[in-house]
């Protein structure tokens, strides 16, 4: 995979191959707990809406495996169609979910990830936006939102660390306003927004020794 931003040219692992070595290993480790084998679906998704997905030919396959964002809810009712008989019950769904929260751990170390650091626009993805009264305003589309650091602090948790300071949050944001900073985290730690993704244990260390300074 290629990469060209602002006239230099960058180059990543092949995305397809790292998928398939994650499906071996999501196997590997199902097994390790006794579950029986499911069907894994590997897919790449590329979340920036400029980027084009380019195949030689011969390889026109690939657009199986590698789509843009958008076409994400596509591929997913694809797949609920083509399976729709459930291989677990609910009980094993649940234990499931628990195993694999008990086992997340943070990406950006696996894939050597530096995710860009300010508040980036929940409608376009652009990054930074600007703050006034109490809006985050995007000045590439123009959108406004109320609630757009809480979609990049779930970003944090995901990408970087499950556990958060308040001087962290402010160099992840590239937002100085501690006070602030303290009424967002205190509203994650108590379950107070609806950002946090439902699959995140929101009883993060958020060592309150710091948070609070």
């Amino acid at each position: 995979m290629i990469r060209t931003l602002e006239g230099e040219t960058e180059t990543f692992p092949d995305p397809i191959v790292q998928n398939e070595r994650q499906v071996m290993q999501f196997r590997r480790w199902l097994s390790s707990y006794q579950f029986s084998d499911i069907p894994l679906l590997p897919l790449v998704v590329i979340s920036s809406k400029h980027s084009q997905i380019q195949t030689k030919s011969g390889y026109e396959s690939i657009s199986n495996y590698v789509i843009h964002k958008a076409y994400l809810p596509q591929m997913i009712q694809r797949y609920e169609q083509f399976y729709q008989r459930s291989l677990y019950s609910d009980r094993q769904v649940l234990q499931l979910k628990e195993l694999l929260l008990q086992s997340h751990t943070p990406a950006v170390h696996d894939w050597g990830l530096t995710p860009m650091p300010g508040v980036h626009c929940p409608t376009c993805d652009s990054l930074p936006l600007s703050r006034n009264r109490g809006k985050w305003l995007c000045p590439s589309c123009g959108s406004v939102s109320r609630n757009a650091h809480y979609h990049s602090l779930r970003d944090y948790f995901y990408l970087v660390n499950t556990s958060l300071t308040n001087e962290d949050a402010q160099h992840f944001l590239q937002f100085y306003n501690s006070y602030l900073i303290r009424i967002w985290l205190k509203s994650l730690k108590k379950g107070l927004t609806p950002i946090v993704p439902p699959l995140v244990n929101i009883s993060y260390d958020f060592h309150c020794d710091k948070m609070y300074n």
